[in-house]
């Protein structure tokens, strides 16, 4: 249940933001370091799609260091970006701290996301 009241905080907070930070970068920002704390990972950050070249590149990352991005391959758990049926690129959690990855993260780090994709 306090789980559930942080992320509805957070996500009312969040919601708010949208419309009052004009800065995007400031507004990608907010979103990651919600997602870290809620999600209690060791980093977390979105990734877009450069789709001439068929890749991924970071926009944002909260807490992302040299440690980390050498990890990233083995406890990272992304979520599409996506707006009216394109991929735009991925909401990547790293490293949850005390236990797997599961369904609620998936709907938190869609809730997140899904209103990025469309700014």
């Amino acid at each position: 249940m306090e789980r559930q009241l942080r992320e509805l905080w957070a996500l009312y907070a969040f919601s708010q933001a949208l419309y009052a930070i004009q800065d995007l970068e400031q507004l990608l920002q907010l979103a990651m370091e919600q997602v870290t704390a809620l999600l209690e990972v060791e980093s977390a950050a979105i990734l877009l799609l450069d789709e001439t070249r068929q890749e991924l590149y970071f926009k944002v990352a909260e807490h992302l260091h040299s440690g980390v991005e050498q990890r990233l391959r083995k406890v990272r758990f992304p979520v599409p970006l996506q707006s009216r049926g394109r991929i735009l690129g991925v909401v990547d959690a790293v490293n949850k701290r005390h236990c797997p990855f599961d369904a609620e993260d998936v709907r938190l780090l869609e809730a997140f996301g899904n209103p990025l994709a469309g700014v």
